[in-house]
């Protein structure tokens, strides 16, 4: 038995995107205004191992004979039947893979830019990560909404 997508949205690829495109932020608040970006060797190696967790969860994601969701999953709102998403995988595998694809290319940018503790390129990279997700999940999960901009 395999996890299904859904499930490895929720426990690696979720978590791990999150923990790289949360490292760096301009928080406003009434107290003022908070930079957060990695500092010490070790945020940056925290951000590093997000990184790589999200390169290689794209592996995972795209393993034959995986499914959409866990039997008896309900759709979230917009989104197609599991059962939908898992026929349109199916009849479009190479599509799908090409967005695993590009999850792990823009990932490779942000590892770039980690190692090189290039904050902007950090944040440009995190940026191209969020589109390829968001291509993907538009073309499987709800493709009735509007193409990502």
């Amino acid at each position: 038995m395999f996890a299904t997508i859904q499930e490895l949205m929720d426990s690696t690829v979720d978590p791990a995107a999150d923990g790289v495109w949360d490292s760096v932020a301009v928080i406003s608040t009434e107290a003022g205004v908070e930079k957060r970006e990695p500092r010490t060797p070790e945020e940056w190696q925290e951000v590093r191992r997000h990184a790589l967790t999200l390169l290689e969860a794209m592996n995972l994601v795209v393993m034959e004979g995986r499914h959409a969701a866990p039997p008896g999953a309900q759709p979230k709102l917009g989104e197609l039947d599991p059962k939908q998403i898992d026929v349109l995988i199916r009849a479009n595998k190479p599509s799908f893979a090409a967005f695993a694809d590009d999850v792990r290319a823009t990932t490779l940018e942000a590892l770039a830019a980690i190692d090189k503790r290039d904050v902007k390129a950090l944040v440009v990279a995190g940026g191209k990560i969020d589109q390829a997700c968001e291509g993907c999940h538009v073309t499987f999960w709800y493709p009735e909404s509007a193409a990502p901009r």
